[in-house]
């Protein structure tokens, strides 16, 4: 998951283009954690109970294959989401690589705003320690430029 948060954080940076779809985000992140949690979930309980029956020695192999089917099918199930994820995401890396550069204005999913001389503040007004308001919009706001205006100047709060 961090990898893809990786991927999330530089590709737009990269590109200079934002992420085209929260949604396709949002399918990505939620069908792989509930896909891993799936995945994880069965296979631990599958693994368990196929181990303590090898332990016995009276019960025939081939009918501990037969009982760890079911959950080999849950696998499958989470597996299947953490695929559908990756696919949301690589819809959204296709789109994002092959659309527009003008369209670069819009400031969603991502509010990322390409940097700019306007729009650019010195490092030291990053780093206050305090949110401060924006004085075009009044959103508050801490870094290098506001996310809905793209305001550089800090005003005090």
């Amino acid at each position: 998951m961090v990898y893809f948060g990786a991927i999330y954080y530089i590709m737009p940076r990269l590109l200079n283009v934002e992420w085209p779809s929260r949604l396709l985000i949002r399918i990505h992140f939620w069908a792989c954690a509930i896909g891993m949690a799936i995945y994880f979930v069965g296979l631990s309980i599958g693994g368990w109970l196929q181990g303590m029956a090898l332990n016995r020695s009276d019960t025939p192999f081939m009918e501990i294959m037969a009982a760890t089917i079911p959950y080999l099918k849950v696998r499958t199930v989470g597996g299947s989401l953490m695929t559908l994820g990756h696919v949301a995401l690589a819809i959204s890396f296709l789109w994002m690589l092959f659309k527009r550069r003008d369209s670069a204005a819009k400031t969603e999913p991502t509010l990322f705003a390409p940097a700019s001389p306007e729009n650019s503040v010195s490092r030291t007004a990053s780093t206050s320690s305090s949110l401060a308001p924006c004085s075009p919009c009044s959103r508050r706001w801490r870094g290098w430029s506001c996310c809905r205006c793209g305001n550089s100047e800090i005003s005090s709060p």
